[in-house]
């Protein structure tokens, strides 16, 4: 090919037809520019799709994470049903005047094997958002709103509601322990007998203090509860936008 419009130049320049050897100039130099262009177009074209490719396979990483912790919250709000149960409980037992054996019973297994000293908390499952903030390629994710909100979910680092609660179960747990204790619990718990009051001595139902921290247990587990469903629609929602990002 090269040979041939070299020949076709030296016609030209033989025959001294100069102008139009100009032209043949000119055209060639048109079709070596439009070829660089075509050649820039065709490298860019799939530079973009090779990026597209990555950031789709972020995407489904990042809505794996998203997913996960939709789970999560569900199964926080399965235990902080159960908790709620068990705090209820505990109030009607200790709301007695005097604890029998069968209540005092009854109260222990709540304290070993119930939710009222423990807690789940909430935190995002960033392992897809990480990898793709430490790469420096947060740009792959050309939707201006799914970066901006996926941003804004990441820096949820935590929610003062479950914080809260945790503060409030700790408080609770360290101030009602002393209470109970009695000859029969720790007989149970050590087979041991010391000189210590009895379970029909403990005056439960007058403590202030005791009725107050379960009370804002209860409430606190409530307003849980909403920060989760919040939480929830935020996540739906994100899901929603990496979904049609991904059909694109």
């Amino acid at each position: 090919m090269i040979k041939f419009f070299r020949k076709i130049r030296q016609k030209m320049l033989t025959e001294n037809k100069f102008s139009k050897y100009l032209l043949y100039a000119i055209g060639e130099i048109v079709l070596v520019v439009i070829g660089i262009l075509i050649a820039l177009w065709l490298n860019n074209l799939n530079s973009i799709s090779q990026n597209k490719e990555k950031g789709d396979i972020m995407l489904l990483e990042i809505r794996d994470n998203l997913v996960s912790d939709t789970l999560l919250i569900n199964e926080i709000s399965i235990f902080n049903a159960e908790k709620y149960s068990d705090i209820s409980k505990f109030m009607q037992i200790t709301a007695e005047k005097k604890l029998s054996k069968e209540l005092g019973d009854k109260m222990v297994l709540l304290m070993s094997e119930g939710k009222l000293f423990t807690n789940i908390s909430f935190t995002p499952n960033s392992t897809g958002y990480k990898t793709l903030t430490n790469s420096g390629n947060i740009e792959m994710i050309s939707n201006t709103e799914l970066r901006n909100e996926l941003t804004q979910y990441y820096l949820k680092t935590s929610i003062a509601a479950f914080e809260e609660l945790i503060n409030l179960t700790r408080s609770f747990k360290y101030y009602i322990l002393p209470k109970v204790i009695n000859k029969t619990f720790v007989k149970k718990a050590t087979n041991l007998d010391f000189h210590i009051r009895n379970l029909e001595d403990i005056k439960l139902n007058e403590d202030e203090k005791m009725v107050s921290d379960m009370l804002l247990i209860l409430a606190n587990i409530n307003q849980n509860e909403e920060a989760l469903v919040e939480l929830k629609k935020d996540l739906i929602h994100l899901i929603a936008l990496i979904d049609d990002e991904l059909k694109k």
